[in-house]
């Protein structure tokens, strides 16, 4: 069984390899098509401009893991191989798709197919182990909670709650596109030229107002993040991190442990407004970078009119000087879609082979079902 479990990640990591050139084939279209379409500048300057987001983005990603680890399905209840065998399904059958979506010109999203791809994966190994074990087939359809005792293989209420953004984003998605078109089309008509002196300019530093508050609040507050772990949850950690501990979490209220790396995490117990049972809660990231944006976030209003200022002063010294205002939104545009694409998207490519190897390195003993 261990050449299994070694054959399987190196697999998923051949295939992680794999998935990244057809993934980024597929979604490189999405914040590459603007600045390509209006020839803002040389198919090598837009490369690099995107390859800059790409890379800034990767820097600053945080959280999207947890949807391979735990988001759609709860992997105390199942052995390793069993995870490793949905991960291996899930890497294989998104290179096939989207090779063939690819192939055929058809557009498809990464992320919908990773998601359906892990729930159609967990679903049928969950069945399996029922049917195998006798088990009941509501623990298929729990809603878990171990609390009172209560086993939901699949984790319903995080998957419901995903289903729901995606559709919920393609409306949004398509509401205000229509919207920003229209304003954009009423302003400027189809003779753009005549009222850029005008309104291009103010049209300009709104337009990188709105791309400097994704750039640099929602992405320095990317860079860290809460973890909140129930009791249960976090003695289940630290029995994963060392199985022959013998700690048992009492009333106290903070918690120290080592994790994997041998580093010291500080869980921190709180009692949030929506739930009842205690919390136990730890920080990753970089405190100073948190200040800077709990700061920024008090006193939002005050940076949004500093950084209007700015840009308003420095597209009309642009345009005096015979520059495009507009030319440079788009390539902040490009720059922050591939920022945003390499902190949320590229998770679908590499997520689900980094979460089979972490599984491989901590993998606890897997919970025994009630009977």
């Amino acid at each position: 069984m261990e050449i299994f479990l070694i054959v399987s990640i190196v697999v998923l990591a051949c295939l992680a390899i794999a998935d990244l050139i057809v993934g980024v084939g597929n979604d490189a279209v999405n914040f590459l098509n603007s600045a390509i379409g209006s020839k803002v500048a040389s198919f090598k300057t837009i490369m690099w401009v995107a390859s800059a987001g790409i890379f800034l983005g990767a820097l600053s990603s945080a959280g999207m893991m947890e949807i391979a680890r735990e988001g759609i399905f709860n992997p105390e209840y199942f052995s390793l191989e069993d995870v490793l065998i949905i991960f291996l399904a899930v890497m294989l059958t998104d290179i096939f798709l989207l090779d063939a979506f690819n192939t055929l010109g058809l557009p498809t999203s990464t992320t919908v197919s990773i998601i359906f791809e892990l729930l159609g994966a967990s679903i049928i190994i969950a069945g399996v182990n029922i049917l195998e074990d006798n088990l009941p087939l509501k623990y298929l359809f729990n809603i878990n909670d171990p609390a009172n005792g209560i086993i939901g293989l699949i984790n319903w209420n995080k998957t419901s709650t995903i289903i729901y953004s995606i559709f919920l984003s393609v409306i949004l998605a398509f509401g205000f596109g229509v919207i920003v078109m229209w304003i954009s089309r009423f302003i400027f008509s189809f003779q753009y030229e005549k009222r850029l002196k005008i309104f291009g300019i103010i049209w300009a530093s709104l337009a990188m107002l709105a791309l400097s508050y994704f750039l640099i609040y929602k992405g320095l507050k990317s860079t860290y993040a809460y973890e909140n772990l129930t009791k249960t949850e976090l003695q289940t950690y630290i029995k994963s991190v060392n199985p022959d501990s013998d700690y048992i979490i009492s009333n106290e209220q903070t918690v120290t442990i080592k994790n994997i790396d041998g580093e010291n995490l500080i869980f921190t117990k709180v009692i949030k407004k929506d739930t009842t049972e205690p919390l136990y809660e730890t920080f990753f990231g970089n405190k100073k970078i948190e200040k800077a944006v709990n700061y920024a976030k008090e006193n939002i209003g005050i940076l949004l009119f500093i950084f209007f200022v700015f840009w308003f002063l420095l597209f009309t010294i642009l345009y005096r000087f015979g520059y495009n205002p507009l030319k440079l939104v788009v390539f902040a545009g490009t720059f922050g879609l591939a920022m945003a694409f390499a902190g949320n998207d590229l998770v679908n490519f590499i997520g689900v082979p980094l979460a089979g190897y972490q599984s491989y390195e901590l993998f606890p003993q897997p919970i025994a079902y009630p009977i």
